[in-house]
């Protein structure tokens, strides 16, 4: 049944390669200082996390989820929020293009393997990561879901992936989405 999906999965990964390449070069070429961060409250008063510890919590997430799905079955939830995933993912690289940003991270010149997957510079609006853990907490709903989808994307702030302004404009965006499809009665 999810076989369906793989080619809009693999247009996503496309079109988000493309925009990632795109605000780069756009950012490096337009913009003063591309790697100077915007000022931002909550960088400038929360503790600085290592880089690695967001996308460490997000697989620790979507191993949980995994887990709690297979355990309860709830498919229908499932599949909802695939569905959504997938339309949040499909509009985020035309957003991301639409206002290039300076970068939150330094650059890297020496980028491994690790970096080249997770960690692009300016496709910053809005956050993937978030949707990311909307998407399993919605899924596992209850106080774990609750703390999955909107707690733990504050560390993509204090590991300064992302400015403040790009979690909350995630969160807008996944749950207004959301409920425009409930509304209309599409899922």
């Amino acid at each position: 049944m999810y076989f369906i999906y793989i080619p809009w999965i693999l247009l996503v990964c496309y079109l988000q390669k493309l925009a990632v390449n795109y605000t780069k070069h756009k950012a490096e070429n337009c913009l003063d200082e591309p790697y100077k961060p915007l000022p931002d409250f909550l960088h400038n008063n929360l503790p600085l996390l290592n880089i690695r510890i967001p996308d460490k919590l997000l697989l620790i997430s979507a191993i949980y989820t995994i887990i709690d799905l297979l355990w309860y079955q709830n498919y229908l939830i499932f599949n909802k929020q695939l569905l959504l995933l997938l339309i949040v993912f499909s509009i985020r690289p035309f957003f991301c293009c639409l206002t290039i940003l300076p970068a939150c991270l330094p650059e890297n010149n020496n980028e491994n393997y690790y970096d080249k997957i997770f960690l692009s510079t300016h496709d910053l609006m809005f956050s993937g990561h978030t949707c990311s853990f909307l998407f399993m907490g919605k899924i596992i709903n209850g106080n774990i879901g609750y703390i999955i989808g909107y707690i733990l994307p504050i560390t993509l702030i204090m590991a300064k992936i992302h400015y403040s302004i790009d979690i909350l404009v995630s969160i807008f965006v996944y749950n207004y989405i959301e409920l425009s499809i409930e509304h209309l009665n599409i899922i």
